[in-house]
């Protein structure tokens, strides 16, 4: 029963961090992408739409890296935190010591 819970709980921590981890990814590197061109580009008209742009092509340039990186890192998350006994659910019951 204790590996049951352990696994259910991985399962569920991993698609949790998988989907943080990818977003954040995203969210981070379209924006420093996005933000690169704005600063090259001061006196445009569509600052906006370039930035979109440019965040949209990292995203499509790096996709296979973020998917990677987010699943590995999500993988070894889930399974450290379900299997080390930090949660409580997960732990080992206590036996009593004999008399």
């Amino acid at each position: 029963m204790l590996l049951l819970s352990r696994l259910a709980t991985a399962l569920v921590i991993f698609v949790v961090s998988f989907v943080t981890i990818y977003l954040a990814i995203c969210v981070v590197g379209g924006g420093i992408a996005g933000g690169a061109v704005g600063a090259a580009n001061p006196n445009s008209s569509d600052v906006a739409e370039l930035g979109r742009q440019a965040g949209q092509k990292f995203v499509g340039d790096n996709l296979t890296m973020i998917t990677l990186s987010s699943l590995g890192v999500s993988s070894v998350l889930s399974l450290v935190l379900s299997f080390s006994g930090i949660l409580p659910w997960c732990k080992k019951r206590a036996v009593s010591p004999y008399l």
